[in-house]
């Protein structure tokens, strides 16, 4: 009878042993993937920021500033001789009365 219970419990301790190491291995594959998972979601959160304050400042500066033309770079003149896409004075005077 002894040795049947020698036995068992080393056969015990083995099984607990391989499920100990099988848990430690699946916890570290779970705290990878979270990481992971949380890293790509700050990743998206802040690139959607900068999308944002783009949106935002891009708002802001088409709101205080004249259209700017169509074809990047391009250096046509209004009828007044301002190159388009430049900043009024009344707009620059406006900008400054409301603290921008």
């Amino acid at each position: 009878d002894a040795e049947r219970l020698r036995r068992e419990a080393k056969e015990s301790v083995e099984r607990i042993t391989e499920e100990s190491v099988e848990m430690a291995r699946r916890w570290e594959q779970f705290k990878l993937r979270y990481r992971n998972l949380l890293q790509n979601e700050l990743d998206r959160f802040e690139s959607l920021s900068a999308d944002l304050l783009i949106d935002s400042e891009a708002g802001r500066i088409g709101f205080y500033t004249d259209t700017v033309s169509p074809v990047a770079g391009s250096k046509k003149d209004d009828r007044r001789g301002r190159q388009a896409g430049s900043i009024t004075n009344k707009t620059i005077k406006t900008s400054k009365r409301n603290g921008l």
